[in-house]
């Protein structure tokens, strides 16, 4: 190649090197740009379902402030919980769908006569003995279980599906963290006055 060519194709080089370095910045910024942006949002709908989430949990686990919940407020829970999080479902991966779909049936039975509500997968016993108003009799029809003595394995299902939901959100935020950073406050203080990562409450009546 004779040095006129050499010459030559050093020049273009040199042209077009910051042209082609400035459109791979500006292609990757745009990128960045827009996961920034669905990590904004993302991080938005996560501070809004999880407080929600925990409440629910502490419900079916006897956990926290329960006894402060009515059973109409947590049959209403559930559609607050759905109407938000199916609002974000797209922005997050299936396994997060899967986890949900896994936390809320072992929460709630549904599928019943067409437009009745949802029942709650426990029993209406020991919230019966320590409500602390007038329980109205009525609520009894809004528990799976009606007064059949729950089981320790019944209380542990549900949690253990709240920390695969919480660790399935975490994991699409790509927050790396402890599992009690990322559990709730309630439940990871519960376990710790509990003395016992495996022990778990028993309400009145379970066996």
């Amino acid at each position: 190649m004779s040095n006129s060519w050499w010459e030559a194709l050093q020049a273009i080089g040199l042209f077009l090197s910051p042209f082609a370095v400035a459109w791979l910045a500006y292609v990757l910024s745009i990128r960045q740009s827009r996961n920034d942006e669905l990590k904004r949002v993302q991080l938005e709908y996560y501070s809004a379902l999880a407080p929600r989430l925990n409440t629910l949990v502490c419900y079916v686990t006897f956990m926290g402030d329960w006894r402060d919940i009515s059973p109409p407020e947590v049959i209403a829970l559930k559609r607050q919980l759905d109407r938000e999080f199916f609002v974000a479902a797209p922005l997050f991966s299936p396994r997060v769908r899967q986890r949900y779909d896994a936390f809320l049936d072992d929460c709630y039975r549904t599928f019943g006569e067409w437009g009745t509500d949802p029942k709650v997968r426990s029993s209406a016993l020991p919230r019966r003995e320590v409500w602390r108003g007038e329980w109205d009799s009525s609520w009894d029809a809004m528990f799976e279980f009606g007064d059949v003595p729950l089981t320790t394995e019944m209380i542990r299902k549900p949690r253990r599906s709240h920390d695969e939901l919480i660790a399935a959100l975490v994991t699409d935020l790509k927050v790396v963290r402890s599992r009690p950073n990322y559990t709730s406050d309630l439940v990871a203080l519960e376990r710790s006055s509990l003395g016992h990562a495996e022990r778990d409450p028993v309400p009145p009546g379970a066996a």
